[in-house]
């Protein structure tokens, strides 16, 4: 059955004015920009960053058009009566001053150069939520598995829940949020990315003691088609103190 993702949606003002704080890797969209945030659980709206797609590249610069032709120089006015010179001692009376040539006539501005064509469009991005119910604790050297379902905790059986592509791409981004109650000690933890309950992928290995561990990793290049399915695999060490009270969710950021 197809699973149908609506993201938390309102205006930039409307954003701005509410300045929510956002769960941990829950989506929200600006209906009128069309950018996206996503949240920490911890930051409120105003401080996140928007996820956005890489630029597309310019397009090449038309050439200049040819300059026009200069235009022809007005005659030169006549000059005026030159006075009679006065008796030594005192000046002469100036002479009127002549009439001021006709303006030549402005050249004809040159034909305007075509315009470039226009650069080819950069990638169409989207993003895929990642969800899972809590579990009370983490057992030790455990691998455990989530993808679609917000009301489903994760479970060491793999490909139960997992969200499928709906457009051909590259996974390029994966954020990956761990919430902990009780944050345990801080042996090596690491996520990946499963696709078709076959291939993993690193995101990042995380060893912290703290209540929220975060694995990300934005150089990812994972190739999907429609239909294919993926899920985050977690695998756990061995805990001096188990982390307890632990929820996950986070985002793939995909170009088509």
């Amino acid at each position: 059955m197809a699973v149908q993702i609506q993201l938390r949606r309102g205006t930039a003002t409307a954003w701005t004015s509410a300045n929510p704080t956002l769960a941990a890797g829950e989506i929200g969209t600006e209906t009128d920009t069309g950018k996206l945030k996503v949240g920490t659980g911890l930051t409120a709206w105003n401080s996140l960053p928007y996820l956005t797609g890489a630029q597309g590249p310019p397009g090449a610069q038309g050439p200049e058009g040819p300059q026009g032709l200069k235009g022809d120089t007005g005659d030169t006015g006549l000059q005026g009566i030159q006075g009679i010179p006065g008796d030594d001692g005192a000046p002469g009376t100036p002479g009127a001053q002549g009439d001021q040539g006709i303006q030549g006539i402005q050249g004809i501005q040159g034909i305007q150069g075509n315009v470039g064509p226009q650069g080819p469009a950069g990638p169409v991005a989207y993003a895929l939520a990642i969800r899972a119910a809590s579990l009370s604790t983490i057992t030790d050297a455990a691998t455990y598995y989530f993808g679609a379902l917000a009301g489903l905790a994760p479970g060491t059986t793999a490909d139960l829940a997992p969200t499928y592509i709906p457009k051909a791409g590259t996974i390029k981004v994966a954020e990956i949020l761990m919430r902990s109650g009780t944050a345990g000690t801080a042996e090596s933890i690491s996520a990946y990315v499963r696709k078709n309950n076959t291939t993993d992928t690193l995101i990042q290995s995380v060893a912290v003691a703290a209540g929220v561990r975060r694995f990300t990793n934005a150089a990812l290049s994972i190739a999907v088609v429609a239909g294919d399915r993926v899920e985050i695999k977690v695998v756990c060490p061995t805990w001096a103190t188990n982390p307890a009270t632990v929820a996950f969710g986070g985002t793939l950021y995909l170009e088509a």
